[in-house]
């Protein structure tokens, strides 16, 4: 089951809106006990000086008992902490945020707006029994170009995480 509150009027570059998911799962599996999976995502795009917008994230899902490997949840890559590979950590349960400054260089009256953004993700995954609170975060910060056109979204980043050298992530997307 899951509830969505979106009210977004551009869900390609939206502005001054929020887009929230918030999801329970019941999961099965044979022989193993029975786990619910409750995940919120939250996204908040304020409007700043001119086009420029400030877009927040928040992600969480937690789990109400031990999951199988190809249940748990993928840490890193585009979606989640850039400056890591996809799948950089994976366990039981996730929480995320994300801080992202994007400033649209085309006239939002033109078919494509292309535009530069920054960006500072932070991210943990761990086992279930344990806390939120005693977990390691990794971050990845850095910058990148971005393209909509319609509902069609392309992305190139470049982030650090916090030891190691720089990570190129393309993404390409459908917004609605």
């Amino acid at each position: 089951a899951d509830v969505i509150v979106d009210t977004r009027r551009d869900p390609a570059f939206p502005r001054n809106a929020v887009h929230v998911t918030a999801a329970v799962e019941h999961l099965s599996f044979s022989g193993r006990t029975n786990v619910n999976r409750r995940t919120v995502d939250a996204r908040g795009y304020i409007g700043l000086i001119g086009s420029s917008v400030l877009a927040l994230r928040a992600m969480s899902s937690t789990v109400t008992a031990p999951l199988p490997p190809y249940e748990q949840r993928l840490l890193g890559g585009a979606s989640l902490l850039r400056g890591y590979r996809a799948g950089h950590r994976a366990d039981d349960n996730l929480a995320a945020v994300s801080a992202e400054v994007r400033v649209p260089l085309t006239s939002p009256l033109s078919l494509a707006r292309f535009g530069v953004k920054t960006f500072a993700d932070y991210g943990t995954v761990y086992p279930h029994g344990e806390t939120l609170g005693d977990q390691p975060f990794d971050r990845g910060i850095g910058g990148g170009v971005f393209l909509t056109a319609t509902v069609f979204r392309m992305g190139l980043d470049v982030a650090w995480p916090r030891q190691g050298s720089a990570r190129w992530h393309f993404s390409l997307g459908v917004s609605f």
